[in-house]
């Protein structure tokens, strides 16, 4: 799934370190999709970089299922965080980076119904860090769905 990011950007030397990614109680294909939409930012920010580096990786910790993305992409000044998540919002034009602006706001959405929070670390031209926390067991959403799958 990660990999089609990468399939997307041929030619391009890419670092990629995938860790440990432990289970998490949810909807496997949305908390996926997160993650994909996290990824395919990464791949898109590291453009510019000649040896772009990009970490995914999980941890358990506090009864919370944690999951990451790393880059040293283009970074972004954090004064700018909360317009992040929101729809068709980009700190980027359109010209220097392809996207409809609403991949983050679709993550933020799917963690949300999970329960979790979604966190970000940037700085311009030092990459980027978000971070999804959702309950380690599980918060039953309205149609009771959830269920431990992997992600």
């Amino acid at each position: 799934m990660l990999g089609d990011a990468v399939a997307a950007e041929p030619g391009r030397l890419i670092e990629r370190r995938i860790g440990p990614m432990p289970m998490a109680y949810g909807d496997a294909s949305l908390l996926g999709q997160a993650l994909v939409n996290l990824f395919s930012n990464a791949v898109k920010f590291t453009r510019n970089r000649p040896h772009a580096r990009i970490e995914v990786g999980g941890t358990v910790r506090d009864g919370m299922t944690v999951f990451w993305v790393t880059d040293n992409g283009t970074g972004f000044d954090m004064k700018y965080r909360e317009k992040l998540f929101g729809v068709f919002q980009r700190l980027h034009s359109q010209q220097e980076y392809e996207g409809t602006g609403v991949g983050l706001a679709i993550v933020h959405r799917v963690v949300q119904k999970h329960g979790g929070t979604v966190d970000v670390t940037s700085a311009v031209d030092d990459g980027t860090t978000f971070t999804i926390a959702i309950p380690e067991q599980g918060e039953p959403d309205d149609d009771n769905r959830n269920e431990r799958r992997e992600a």
